[in-house]
């Protein structure tokens, strides 16, 4: 008897027994809670309780890790009460299978690397069945290998994929309760292609993040055939590139070289509107002028012309607006005097804001000269 505890206040008391030789201990406790006895052994990381308190008689049991023949068993665990048994076994081969089980269903799983097996049995008599099975490519052989197989009962699914063992590309077949579709995917799956069956009917999908087509690097290609949408971008050797982008409404496509673009949209309607930004920087070293924007959009009915001084920088914008033509000039990107012609005819505005009517001081001029 290697220990005794006791409170009269408390009403409690205990006892430890202790095997000389093994060092395993039994205890017997009773206090205002519970009475209970226990096996302890390794420093109390394997025991076993019989306890009785106010919900009645229960069992408990547990070990941090303990042997079954030649088979290593960790964290199991056990409680009459609760109904609940836990453990996992650990195999010669470096598998391992584990056992949770509750008052609802019991579960086996097998794991082995990266595949598994499940088998969940439930207390009502359902079954069901999961699991994973993976395998690697080999890329010494030619053909194809199975290399995932993913199964549930219960979803009702399943997916298997085949890989090309010497490109590494994959086709995956998988069904469940939303969809059923086959998928051909290379490069890490950047580039693919579905063929999707679902309750809104058949579809055809493709994706790919980046491809060629002949000496042309194309990026971010997308295509739906449901939604009928396509998109990608083609990137030319001078650094510039076209963009394409269609839906069901409308196809645009769209060159961009620098700060400068021209865009073309067809509508299913039939109209057709462009619009577009040409840019060119001022020489310096050259005499004269240079335009050096042009902005134009036939939506809009818009356009806009600036000209730029080689030498001094300053600009004159010509832009018609809604009521005529608008001139302005300037220069460091401030606008110092805008001369604009309208039904109302020549209006010469200054910098302070100021406008100023030509038609109506010539009037005026006319009318005082008389």
């Amino acid at each position: 008897m290697t220990r005794v505890d006791y409170d009269t206040a408390q009403k409690s008391a205990r006892a430890v027994f202790t095997d000389n030789q093994t060092g395993n201990n039994m205890e017997i406790e009773r206090n205002n809670a519970n009475e209970h006895i226990g096996l302890y052994a390794d420093n109390g990381s394997k025991n076993v309780k019989l306890v009785h308190d106010s919900q009645g008689v229960n069992i408990k049991g547990h070990a941090y890790e303990t042997q079954i023949g030649d088979t290593r068993v960790t964290n199991v665990n056990a409680n009459l009460r609760d109904q609940t048994a836990s453990g996992t076994l650990h195999h010669d081969d470096g598998s391992k299978t584990s056992l949770n089980s509750n008052s609802s269903n019991t579960t086996v799983t097998r794991q082995d690397g990266d595949s598994y097996s499940q088998v969940k049995a439930g207390r009502d008599g359902s079954l069901n069945a999961k699991g994973s099975i993976y395998r690697d490519a080999d890329p010494t052989k030619e053909g194809v290998t199975m290399t995932r197989v993913d199964y549930d009962t219960a979803q009702k699914s399943a997916r298997t994929v085949l890989t090309d063992n010497q490109t590494g590309n994959n086709m995956e077949i998988e069904r469940n309760n939303a969809n059923e579709h086959v998928g051909l995917y290379a490069d890490n799956g950047s580039k693919n292609v579905k063929l999707v069956n679902n309750t809104q009917g058949l579809n055809a999908k493709g994706h790919a993040y980046e491809t060629q087509i002949g000496d042309t690097r194309v990026t971010n290609v997308n295509a739906n055939l449901r939604d009928q949408t396509a998109s990608g971008t083609l990137h030319h050797d001078d650094g510039s590139k076209t963009s394409l982008n269609s839906n069901s409404s409308n196809t645009t496509v769209t060159r961009q070289d620098g700060d400068s673009y021209s865009q073309v949209k067809v509508g299913r309607d039939g109209k057709v509107g462009l619009q577009g930004r040409i840019s060119k920087m001022a020489d310096p070293e050259k005499e004269g002028v240079t335009v050096t924007r042009v902005d134009y959009n036939t939506a809009q009915r818009s356009a806009k012309a600036v000209i730029t001084d080689n030498q001094t920088g300053r600009t004159v914008s010509v832009a018609p607006d809604r009521n005529g033509i608008k001139i302005s000039t300037g220069g460091n990107g401030k606008t110092d005097a805008t001369i604009s012609f309208d039904r109302n005819g020549i209006n010469i505005q200054g910098k302070g804001g100021k406008k100023i009517n030509v038609s109506k001081i010539a009037s005026f001029i006319k009318g005082f000269s008389r």
